[in-house]
């Protein structure tokens, strides 16, 4: 299960790199295949004004008639298997693989396999889409990134910070392996910021043509933070050019952060907020109030300030916006 964890790291770190180098995302797709040992594989964003240079990236054969049949929840076992995580803009996005007839059929675990990857896969989109508009508009890209449940700093050659979206200050202000000293984008140890600092260089003068990564310790028992340092690129304004971008990759965002990013997202307040994590989590309105410590007046009272403040008008309404909204957010099946 070792090698298995650290294939599956390997991978969501190469979607995180592709989100800013869009060149990438036929490595990612060829890797995807690899890992599933697939004939064939394909990532698909249908319809999307944004990533129009990755609309499409394959590997091998896939057959066309389960593609278009495909946009539904990982979990089907065969010889083909495929997630569709559901966009911002109503449209979803397909990661399929497929095997040969002369292939073993896909067993439970790959499906499962396939399912710890979608959050990350849609929150890589998202991030791509949202860099793109930055590129489009840089007051309104600004906008999405702050709202992005992946920290994304932009710093200069000299590592200055340009800017740093919400879920990224909110890495700084925890001082446990990223912050900004002096305005320059550093980490809690020395020889971590030094090799920091010589990824961004090499990202500035073109002798890093790719995404670079970096693992920053924190204090235990807390997961290492990954870093994608990704070059300069024609995705950003010229208000912020020749701007490096630096991807903030937590593998264990707690929930605490999820309902930050729910806050800015939204505007609900911290209880408003706590509340709805509950209720995509499966609990009933009853139980989240009891689990809260709130009575039943008070739980329906914060969902109807929620369903206002979201232009939603049923909790099922509700629920499917901040699913598609947010990927780090999702159900929790006991």
């Amino acid at each position: 299960m070792a090698g298995v964890d650290a294939d599956l790291l390997a991978l969501v770190s190469r979607f995180y790199e592709a989100a800013a180098c869009p060149d990438l995302w036929q490595d990612a797709v060829e890797r995807v295949s690899e890992l599933f040992r697939a004939a064939g594989a394909v990532l698909f964003v249908p319809g999307s004004q944004h990533l129009r240079p990755v609309t499409l990236a394959q590997v091998g054969r896939v057959d066309a008639g389960l593609l278009r049949a495909s946009a539904r929840p990982a979990g089907a076992t065969g010889r083909f298997l495929a997630t569709a995580p559901p966009r911002v803009d109503g449209s979803v996005s397909v990661l399929a693989v497929q095997r040969s007839s002369r292939q073993p059929r896909f067993q439970a675990r790959h499906a499962a396999m396939l399912r710890r990857l979608t959050p990350h896969l849609a929150r890589a989109i998202e991030l791509g889409a949202r860099l793109e508009s930055v590129a489009a508009d840089s007051e309104a890209g600004a906008s999405l990134l702050e709202r992005l449940a992946t920290g994304v700093v932009l710093v200069d050659a000299s590592a200055r910070v340009r800017l740093a979206n919400g879920t990224a200050r909110e890495t700084f202000g925890a001082a446990d392996g990223l912050r900004v000293v002096g305005g320059r984008l550093s980490t809690c140890l020395r020889s971590s910021t030094a090799e920091l600092h010589r990824l961004i260089e090499a990202a500035a003068n073109g002798t890093a043509s790719r995404g670079a990564l970096l693992s920053l310790p924190r204090r235990a028992p807390r997961r290492p933070l990954l870093l994608i340092v990704a070059p300069p690129s024609a995705r950003v304004p010229a208000a912020i050019a020749a701007a490096i971008a630096v991807i903030v990759f937590d593998p264990e965002q707690p929930a605490e952060a999820q309902q930050a990013v729910l806050r800015r997202l939204f505007g609900l307040t911290p209880a408003e907020a706590t509340l709805v994590r509950l209720l995509i989590r499966g609990l009933g309105l009853d139980a989240a109030a009891r689990r809260l410590g709130i009575s039943r007046h008070t739980a329906r009272n914060q969902v109807k300030s929620v369903l206002s403040k979201t232009e939603t008008h049923r909790q099922s309404d509700l629920l499917r916006l901040i699913l598609a909204s947010v990927p780090g957010v999702r159900p929790e099946r006991g």
